[in-house]
């Protein structure tokens, strides 16, 4: 059965996808701890006349994001134990079912063994049959 399980488990499209969503949440709590990137712009004017051509660089920084950090971890945290349970729930639900249908395979080889193990004057006997009169 243990093979069963394995199989199953590398095989499920779905339990993959799902462990996918838990490197995504997980990539998401990096992500927010991180500042925003930063703007970077530049201007060049060149003059009608004669003169200078003027330069004008910017670097902007959004300083309410740093305050915005702790909330925005607490946030991606909350999504990651989320994900965790959504994983361990497709686990658990994939484990049921590979272990029904292995008990199930089992069962149906067992019963034609069975019958075939009884002897002869017990088969077809189960209270089929004339009562004494």
């Amino acid at each position: 059965m243990d093979r069963a399980v394995r199989i199953a488990v590398l095989n499920n499209r779905s339990l993959q996808a799902t462990l996918e969503n838990l490197g995504i949440a997980r990539a998401d709590i990096l992500e927010a701890g991180l500042l925003k990137n930063p703007i970077f712009s530049g201007h060049v004017r060149f003059p009608r006349a004669s003169g200078p051509t003027n330069v004008e660089f910017a670097l902007a920084q959004s300083v309410l994001d740093v305050f915005f950090i702790p909330l925005r971890r607490k946030v991606a945290v909350t999504r990651f134990e989320q994900a965790k349970l959504q994983v361990a729930d497709a686990v658990l639900r994939l484990l049921t079912e590979v272990k029904t249908a292995y008990y199930t395979v089992q069962t149906a080889e067992q019963v034609p063994r069975d019958a075939a193990d009884r002897p002869p004057s017990r088969r077809g006997r189960c209270g089929a049959g004339r009562a004494p009169v």
